[in-house]
């Protein structure tokens, strides 16, 4: 998937099954807030698109 999303962000652990936040939810928290800096940082997303206004630009 790395190959074909550009910027993907991933993060293996062995042996966690698919409920990893029960198991380290440090690590699953630290991942979420790491995901979320560059989401919502002025460099890395738009724009919040106000709803009641026609978008501009």
């Amino acid at each position: 998937m790395r190959e074909k999303v550009e910027g993907l962000d991933f993060e293996p652990v062995d042996g966690l099954g698919h409920m990893p936040q029960f198991v380290e939810p440090e690590r699953v928290v630290a991942f979420i807030k790491r995901i979320a800096r560059r989401a919502f940082s002025d460099a890395a997303s738009p724009r919040v698109h106000d709803n009641f206004n026609e978008p501009s630009g």
